[in-house]
């Protein structure tokens, strides 16, 4: 019963080291969401998010995924092949990649422009041996034959600073950075240890009293005094321990990456002015505003 007890808090806790290491990193917020809310966040039409998700059993998605997600996003939409599209990067100054894919739509000479905003791989091992390299890619994608104006984005993990405050009670700082299912787990196991410790003290005041009364008997119970005292000795080495390791990886632990749009609420206007003439034969000055 005693190798039992000791046990439980053990295999949580070395489970939860290995599952969850400190350092690791996880599925930007994009990914986990979707772009529904990065394209309300846009300042205007001309281009959309999408996110490409390319996945093979070995490292090939890495080598071509940026070209290959392009080319099949052309494919899917206007359902021309990617034998028959040119790809074309264009590097301004300051700016960064724009990717230009110039095809034939319905007879029609068509372009469209992407940037590639973020990007996220990970290699998953399935239980059955096998696995998988998974890409998964944010470009933010002009309509066909518009020239877009894309606003500006960042990309930086959601600041350790809150979850490490957070963390004083256990699990909650790895709960606000969206990894749920490693906060319950440090929350349930610090639970456990806490359960451990009270029932344990209770034990051995219990055992305590029973020795007052029975003083014939006082030696046994002192004896199981003692196994209770050792338990709940071990009961507050896996809690520290645990409560450490929820220090160490909310402080440590990058959040998940998180796209923020810096408006361009400012669009290019073209002013300019031309001579007019009238019908009944007055003139003057017009001018055009295009924005």
């Amino acid at each position: 019963m005693k190798k039992t007890n000791i046990s439980i808090p053990l295999i949580l806790f070395l489970l939860l080291s290995a599952s969850f290491p400190v350092g690791a990193t996880q599925k930007p917020v994009w990914v986990k969401k979707g772009v529904t809310e990065l394209n309300r966040e846009r300042s205007n039409d001309t281009y959309s998010f999408h996110i490409m998700h390319s996945s093979d059993e070995n490292s090939r998605p890495f080598e071509v995924g940026t070209f290959k997600s392009l080319l099949d996003y052309v494919d899917k939409t206007y359902h021309v092949s990617r034998s028959q599209c040119s790809l074309d990067s264009i590097v301004g100054t300051g700016s960064p990649v724009t990717y230009k894919v110039s095809f034939d739509y319905n007879g029609e000479p068509s372009v469209i422009y992407a940037r590639l905003v973020d990007q996220y791989s990970q290699f998953e091992n399935y239980a059955d041996d096998s696995f998988e390299y998974d890409v998964y890619q944010l470009f933010a994608i002009s309509n066909r034959n518009v020239v877009p104006q894309f606003d500006d984005f960042t990309v930086k993990p959601i600041s350790n600073a809150a979850p490490t405050a957070m963390s004083i009670i256990p699990g909650l700082g790895q709960i606000y950075k969206g990894e749920k299912t490693k906060g319950f787990i440090i929350l349930g196991a610090e639970a456990l240890t806490i359960g451990g410790i009270i029932y344990t003290t209770a034990e051995m005041n219990s055992y305590k009293n029973q020795a007052k009364k029975d003083p014939a008997h006082a030696e046994n119970y002192m004896k199981k005094r003692d196994t209770f005292r050792g338990l709940r000795i071990y009961f507050f080495i896996s809690g520290g321990a645990i409560y450490v390791y929820n220090l160490l990886d909310a402080a440590l632990t990058k959040g998940p990456n998180h796209v923020g749009i810096k408006r361009n609420n400012a669009p290019d206007m073209q002013l300019s002015f031309s001579p007019v003439v009238y019908p009944e034969g007055a003139g003057g000055i017009g001018f055009r505003l295009k924005f």
